[in-house]
């Protein structure tokens, strides 16, 4: 059974939208040149740059369970990480960004059995009640793994 669980799109049109009005407020001066040639080319970068932003984070950042291959994958933008489902350890929280975002941070031994600890998406990034549904879904595959119930209520 595969499960994917993706960033929820809302978020991720408010952040291009907030991107969009500062890229516009930087073009300012290109349009007070008076210049439409300018503008118009300074209009389809920023166009362009938003577009590949938006479809990055909407499209490409999410997490995979599939249980019947046992591997959990993990897409951030254009790298991808896999890990095998019985070598997760820990399921945390980390606060990136000041503290204003807190991404789950999920721990697992590689190939070579080191610790490896990779953060995925923010807690904020999943879809209302999702995150519960994840954590349960790794519980089912694997029973094993550590979870803070401390992680539900950021």
């Amino acid at each position: 059974m595969k499960r994917k669980f993706c960033t929820e799109v809302q978020g991720v049109n408010t952040a291009v939208g907030m991107l969009a009005v500062g890229m516009l407020l930087m073009s300012v001066p290109i349009i007070n040149s008076g210049s439409f040639a300018k503008l118009l080319v300074a209009t389809l970068i920023i166009v362009v740059i938003l577009g590949l932003v938006w479809f990055a984070i909407a499209r490409g950042t999410y997490i995979l369970i599939d249980s019947s291959q046992g591997i959990l994958r993990i897409s951030r933008f254009f790298m991808s990480t896999t890990l095998l489902l019985r070598d997760i350890t820990n399921v945390s929280s980390v606060a990136t960004f000041g503290g204003v975002i807190t991404a789950v941070r999920i721990t697992g031994r590689d190939k070579g059995g080191k610790l490896k600890k990779i953060n995925t998406m923010s807690l904020q990034a999943f879809r209302k009640n999702e995150f519960k549904e994840f954590v349960d879904t790794l519980r089912t595959v694997n029973s094993n793994i550590e979870i803070p119930q401390d992680i539900f209520s950021k």
